[in-house]
């Protein structure tokens, strides 16, 4: 029997963790979140939903001032990098409702950010909004967007982008033209073609046409890390670090008090004693308490696969229902695998990992005894999800991650999952679970085919650009 060996374990009587039998809401309250998923369509909304830190508000700043700055017949041009789902959509769409809604400038409470907007006066500056994978190319795309700016039809467009750029902004009047560029919202699947070197030709033209080029730069773009790099050298490029989100959530989504926050620390205080591998921060956790530290971790790869799903909406949702939970029970990877799973059985790379879950969950779950079998059906959620970015787990982590642990016997609740972990291999299709040492230990990871991976290529080109001196990018903490 494994008495303690649950995802939910019974807490002994400690004098430290007698509070861990409270609820979660005896430890933080839970804010209202509005999600806004298609953010170009109403920036007005897009802004109202903002939440700043000193981070974004930083960044957006520098972008406004930037603009206000810029000298006649002359431009600029930034870009914006960082995981699937750190946001760089939704600060580019609250950069663009600044700058063509002079109304909405007087709203904004943060005071960085109210006094790069007033720079702006009351100028109204034209936006162009580009929306990448709507169109089969780029330069239809961008002759999309100057039709939905300035009216007229596509064939007035019917030019080089360096040429349209500079036609859009002399009719832009006395205010530079911002030209935002970001991935269509509501796409199924990647933008799967090499966008660098007309991105790359808009960026240079800025040095002799007033206008203001801003990037999304999503790991998409392009799939070597080459094209990434001659971006870098033509783009003052940004990076937003998804840490601002953990503080998003532990600022505006996740209040607690002195009281929550002492209470915190002896909820982790215990987890790291008695979980093997539970070794993520304490201020990771408590920022995003209720939810695991490591699905924040797992958010990009997700969103890969899943184009809607993004951590601060799903920590929102999931914490609202999570709320009369013991207060030990974390929102987990089980819930983003059933957040995400009508996403991730339609991405066609996913097709034969989803086939073997299946198998595994209707056959092989069924054949480990009753008892064991809900922790089971985890470590199989949990396993599907840490494949996501080609990683899997050991026995060991996928303890730590599903918080399945035996509080008397830390080891022999590993062993359990590995025993787990081997009747799974054994039963899946030969090839369809990966199996590599690991330093002593066994990895296991669904075969998923998938030419994952942009994100590393994306940081790769960034470090190479920043030791050739090539570029100049300028990191938000």
């Amino acid at each position: 029997m494994w008495e303690t060996f649950s995802a939910c374990p019974t807490v002994s009587e400690t004098p430290t963790m007698k509070r861990a039998q409270d609820k979660i809401k005896d430890f933080i309250e839970p804010q209202a979140f509005e999600e806004v998923q298609n953010y170009g369509a109403d920036p007005a909304r897009a802004l109202a939903a903002y939440r700043f830190t000193d981070a974004t508000s930083d960044l957006i700043a520098r972008w406004l001032d930037a603009l206000a700055d810029l000298p006649r017949q002359r431009g600029g041009a930034r870009a914006l990098a960082g995981l699937r789902g750190v946001g760089k959509s939704h600060a580019l769409a609250t950069f663009g409702a600044l700058v063509s809604l002079p109304d909405l400038r007087s709203t904004i409470t943060d005071a960085h950010v109210a006094t790069s907007a007033r720079r702006l006066l009351n100028r109204r500056y034209i936006v162009a909004r580009v929306e990448r994978g709507s169109r089969p190319t780029l330069v239809e795309e961008l002759r999309a967007a100057f039709v939905e700016a300035f009216g007229g039809d596509e064939a007035e467009w019917a030019h080089e982008p360096s040429a349209m750029l500079a036609i859009a902004a002399s009719r832009a009047s006395d205010a530079p033209l911002a030209l935002l560029i970001d991935t269509a919202f509501g796409r199924q699947m990647r933008v799967q073609r090499d966008d660098g070197p007309v991105l790359s030709e808009l960026a240079s033209a800025t040095e002799h046409v007033n206008a203001f080029v801003a990037l999304a730069l999503d790991d998409d773009i392009s799939g070597a890390d080459g094209a990434n790099v001659a971006l870098a050298r033509s783009f003052q490029i940004d990076y937003l670090d998804p840490e601002h989100l953990y503080r998003v959530a532990d600022l505006h989504l996740f209040h607690k008090d002195a009281h929550g926050r002492a209470a915190l620390h002896d909820i982790y205080t215990f987890l790291r004693n008695s979980v093997p591998g539970f070794n993520w921060s304490e201020p990771r956790f408590a920022a995003i308490y209720p939810v695991h530290p490591l699905v924040a971790d797992v958010a990009p790869a997700v969103r890969l696969y899943a184009q809607t799903f993004a951590f601060l909406p799903f920590a929102a949702t999931a914490v609202a229902r999570a709320t009369n939970r013991p207060a030990l029970s974390l929102v987990g990877l089980d819930e983003v695998f059933d957040r995400a799973e009508y996403e991730l059985r339609k991405a066609e790379d996913l097709k034969e990992a989803m086939a073997v879950y299946d198998s595994l969950a209707t056959s092989a779950i069924t054949q480990i005894p009753i008892m064991q079998r809900l922790q089971a059906k985890l470590v199989l959620k949990g396993l599907l999800i840490l494949s996501l970015d080609g990683r899997g787990a050991t026995a060991r982590e996928l303890g730590a991650a599903m918080l399945l642990y035996d509080e008397k016997s830390p080891e022999a609740g590993i062993n359990r999952v590995r025993e787990m972990l081997l009747s799974l291999a054994a039963a899946a299709p030969a090839g369809a679970l990966r199996e590599s040492d690991d330093g002593g230990e066994i990895r296991y990871r669904f075969n998923i085919s998938a030419s994952a991976g942009f994100d590393a290529a994306l940081s790769a080109a960034a470090q190479a650009v920043d030791e050739e001196a090539t570029g100049d990018l300028m990191r938000v903490a």
